[in-house]
């Protein structure tokens, strides 16, 4: 098994067959599921934001010049006040909007069970804790049912989905590649 980090992930060439390729990663941005007890806190994200309506990990855009590691602390912070300390990284989803392509986004995908503080929503949306086995899927992207219990897990995970446009409520397509952890 080779070993991904959040760099490798843009050299598809260490990779093996058996993982997609990824030809371009549009916006680059990150998510983290943080664990506590047994429980995922997911985001309900506004509805005026994209993926709106949607419960996901906390996470967002990297700004130019910074690494997934670092973009994933300062979001996590941002949007819901918690400080991350050794985020896991687990591999990357790209998502492809709209047949021709009109939007992608690649999301480094993480999880931690160390933080410190009190989670609050706000802007982005509001927060809640889920029991890692009552986990809202069909409130969720698609796809996260098919690779977050294998990241949830400890899994690595690497994929791309081809939803029918913007507001990604079709899955099209999906290649999707895990592997467990040992």
């Amino acid at each position: 098994m080779h070993e991904i980090s959040p760099s490798a992930e843009l050299t598809p060439g260490q990779m093996d067959s058996q993982w997609p390729e990824i030809e371009h990663l549009g916006v680059r941005a990150t998510v983290c599921y943080i664990r506590r007890n047994g429980k995922i806190l997911l985001q309900l994200k506004a509805d005026h934001k994209f993926g709106g309506g949607r419960w996901n990990g906390p996470g967002g855009k990297l700004e130019p010049g910074e690494d997934p590691h670092t973009a994933i602390v300062r979001e996590v912070r941002e949007e819901t006040g918690l400080v991350i300390a050794d985020p896991v990284f687990h591999g990357v989803i790209a998502l492809s909007f709209g047949v021709p392509e009109t939007y992608r986004l690649t999301a480094h995908v993480f999880t931690t069970d160390t933080f410190s503080g009190s989670p609050q929503g706000g802007a982005e949306g509001r927060l809640r804790w889920f029991a890692e086995d009552k986990m809202p899927y069909h409130q969720m992207w698609v796809d996260n049912r098919y690779w977050l219990p294998i990241v949830l897990d400890g899994g690595h995970v690497r994929a791309l989905c081809v939803f029918d446009g913007i507001d990604g409520h079709t899955m099209l397509d999906c290649r999707l590649a895990t592997r467990l952890t040992p």
